[in-house]
C-alpha cells in the first residue's frame, strides 16, 4: 500500500546479498573454440535415472552427447516444476538447442563441442547449492579445456 500511496517502501524480508560476478573475457579465436552446453531447465535422461528432482535440486547430472546431432525425445526429457514441459518433453532441443549448435558448428563458427552437457533444475534450489554446482562443473570445463559455455534457462 505505501507505494501505491507514493510513500517509501519498507522490505519485510530482507534479501540476501549476491556477490559481483566478473564477466569472463571474449574468446579471442572461436573458429579454435571448443564450447558447452550447461543448463538449469531440468534436462536428464529418458527415465530421470539420476532422480534429479524438479524443483530445489540437490544435484546436477552430466549427460553424455558424444556423436549426437540432436537430442531425441526418446532419450531425453525435462523433469523441472517451473515451467510446462510439454514441448521440452516433445522436442527436448527447445531447452537446449542441441541441433542448432550442431549446425553452427559443421559450419565452421566454432571448432569443437563437448561431449557432455550439464543439466540441474534451477526453480527452488538454494543458493548455497547453485554456487557448489557452478564450482564443480566449472572445474569439470576447466579440466576438459572448455573456452566458452551456452548456458540455457528457463
Amino acid at each position: 500500500m505505501s507505494k501505491l500511496k507514493g510513500e517509501p517502501v519498507v522490505q519485510e524480508i530482507e534479501m540476501p546479498p549476491f556477490e559481483a560476478v566478473e564477466p569472463a573475457a571474449p574468446i579471442k579465436d572461436m573458429k579454435h573454440a571448443k564450447l558447452a552446453l550447461v543448463t538449469d531447465a531440468g534436462l536428464t535422461d529418458k527415465t530421470n535415472s539420476f532422480r534429479l528432482e524438479s524443483s530445489r535440486a540437490s544435484k546436477y547430472v552430466a549427460l553424455s552427447i558424444a556423436g549426437m546431432d540432436s537430442l531425441s525425445a526418446d532419450d531425453f526429457s525435462a523433469n523441472h516444476g517451473g515451467y510446462d514441459n510439454t514441448q521440452a518433453n516433445r522436442n527436448p532441443n527447445v531447452i537446449v538447442p542441441l541441433d542448432v549448435v550442431r549446425s553452427f558448428q559443421k559450419a565452421g563458427a566454432f571448432a569443437k563441442l563437448e561431449d557432455t552437457i550439464y543439466s540441474t533444475t534451477g526453480n527452488g534450489t538454494s543458493l548455497k547449492n547453485a554456487q557448489s554446482f557452478g564450482a564443480e562443473i566449472a572445474n569439470r570445463l576447466l579440466a576438459a579445456h572448455v573456452n566458452g559455455v551456452i548456458l540455457t534457462s528457463t
